[in-house]
């Protein structure tokens, strides 16, 4: 029987809570969410045998910056990565709107089941991040009153660039990697 927790700050307890209901569906795995809180009070009582699946970025997630120094193999899909190491495992976006385009094919990908991943993790398909505007991240704000409406249209929209590539770094994980990580055999 293999023990696995999801460790998630409160704005993807939707993704966390999604993933071990996808993740329980092996007989073979119980899994569970957890608050960053819960992991931080119950630590000690993790066995090292224990898998572990940080989500959300260095910012989001303090456990997440502690364990991205150890994983060697961290992947970055146009700004939506993940990796693991041993009994621990991350996911991410990076929320840097430079990255949009060559996630936008990413997503297109995704869409495409290219990766044969398991559809039922998307949430909200490819337009929650296709219709970001392209064309006005430059002028709508000038005309608003430059750069203080500048910084702030863009931190709304890197925060859902980062929601969105957070939930296809898990999809690409879940997809590509889960089984190898825990050792299940297809």
């Amino acid at each position: 029987m293999k023990d696995i927790i999801v460790v998630a700050p409160e704005q993807y307890e939707k993704f966390a809570r999604r993933l071990v209901h996808e993740i329980s569906k092996h007989p073979e795995i119980i899994c569970a969410f957890w608050t960053i809180k819960q992991y931080e009070e119950n630590e000690i009582q993790t066995k090292g045998s224990r898998f572990v699946i940080f989500i959300g970025n260095e910012n989001e997630n303090e456990f997440t910056e502690d364990y991205l120094p150890i994983i060697s193999n961290l992947k970055n899909e146009g700004g939506a990565c993940f990796g693991f190491d041993a009994s621990k495992a991350v996911a991410y976006g990076e929320g840097d709107l430079s990255q949009l385009v060559k996630f936008k094919g990413i997503l297109k990908d995704y869409e495409e089941n290219k990766f044969s991943l398991k559809k039922s993790f998307t949430y909200g398909g490819i337009w929650g991040v296709i219709t970001i505007p392209f064309f006005p991240f430059n002028i709508i704000p000038a005309f608003l009153g430059g750069f203080a409406v500048q910084f702030f249209y863009d931190k709304k929209y890197e925060k859902i660039l980062r929601t969105k590539q957070t939930e296809i770094a898990l999809g690409i994980f879940m997809g590509k990697y889960f089984d190898k990580w825990v050792g299940l055999k297809k």
